[in-house]
C-alpha cells in the first residue's frame, strides 16, 4: 500500500485532535486488484467523526458513511482502507477483527501511545500489509 508522508502526518493530526477518544477516517484511493496490496495508492484521507465518542471503540454514523462513500465516488476513487487510532499498540482488537470480516479492506491503525502505524487485512487469517511511504 502506497501512502505519502503528508497523508501519514494528516492521520496523526486526526488522531491527536480526537484524543482521548479513538479517531477514524476512510482511505480513498486507486487500486487495480484489491488482492495485490502494492497496487493500492492512497489518494485522499476522508476524516470521519467517531460516533461512539469512546477511548476504546469507534463507529461512523450510517448517514455520514454514505456521504463519505459518495464523496469518494464523485472523485472517481474507491474506499480502499479504514483508519483508526488506538490508545495502545497498533494491533486490531477483537472487535476490529469482527468488523474486518465485514469490511475486507486494509485497516490502518495508529498508536497514540507508541506513535506507530501498522496495516492489516483479514483474508483467511490476519495478515500484515506492507506500507510504502511515498
Amino acid at each position: 500500500m502506497r501512502i505519502s508522508q503528508t497523508q501519514l502526518t494528516e492521520l496523526v493530526d486526526i488522531a491527536t485532535s480526537s484524543l482521548p477518544n479513538e479517531s477514524c477516517a476512510l482511505l480513498a484511493g486507486e487500486v487495480k486488484d484489491m488482492k495485490i496490496w502494492k497496487d493500492i495508492r492512497i489518494v485522499e484521507i476522508i476524516a470521519a467523526r467517531n460516533a461512539d465518542q469512546s477511548i476504546v471503540s469507534f463507529s461512523v454514523d450510517e448517514m455520514e458513511l454514505i456521504e463519505l462513500y459518495e464523496r469518494a465516488e464523485a472523485r472517481g476513487l474507491q474506499i480502499v482502507g479504514i483508519f483508526h487510532s488506538h490508545p495502545s499498540k497498533p494491533a486490531p482488537s477483537s472487535a476490529d477483527v469482527e468488523f474486518m470480516r465485514i469490511n475486507p479492506i486494509v485497516w490502518l491503525i495508529y498508536s497514540s501511545v507508541t506513535h506507530e502505524f501498522r496495516a492489516y487485512i483479514l483474508e483467511n487469517e490476519l495478515e500484515d500489509v506492507e506500507m510504502e511511504s511515498t
